[in-house]
């Protein structure tokens, strides 16, 4: 327990590269009594599913009284418009989509997000630039802690 508040704390700190985070608690918080770096990363790396069940929990602990929740999504560009056909950053992946605010045509991926009426990020998905906003919304939907909820709301709301 008390090395993975360590673990947070130096994250909070701005450490975000396991060697800078090892350097950190090494060096503020145990300077004298702290395992070798090979072992805190393969005790971090155990550690991976904890902080995971803790972010569920934070979730569904700040979420517990929503009243809604929003669902919006906007583009990420990997290059410019007159590259599209060129581009092959993340090919498998990226393609070229319309974007109706803009306007314009774009070459990249789709961020979409459901967040709670209290701003918090509930959940979020990285689809390819083309894909069909109402898909995503329904995955996003499906994969979050409050599905019953929403799914009820949305159904109101139609």
């Amino acid at each position: 327990m008390i090395l993975n508040a360590s673990y947070l704390w130096a994250f909070q700190e701005g450490c975000r590269t396991a060697s800078a985070i090892y350097r950190a608690i090494r060096r503020n918080l145990f300077p004298d009594n702290f395992p070798e770096r090979s072992r805190f990363c393969r005790i971090c790396q155990n550690l991976a599913q904890s902080i995971q069940r803790m972010c569920y929990f934070m979730v569904s602990d700040s979420c517990q009284n929503c009243s809604f929740g929003l669902i919006d999504n906007f583009p990420c560009t990997l290059c410019q418009p007159i590259r599209h056909l060129r581009a092959t950053l993340l090919s498998d992946v990226a393609n070229i989509a319309y974007n109706a605010t803009k306007k314009q045509y774009y070459y990249g991926l789709k961020f979409s997000v459901l967040v709670s009426d209290t701003g918090f990020p509930i959940d979020y998905v990285v689809t390819p630039a083309s894909v069909y906003d109402g898909d995503v919304a329904l995955e996003l939907l499906e994969n979050s802690l409050f599905y019953s909820f929403m799914v009820i709301k949305v159904m109101w709301i139609r």
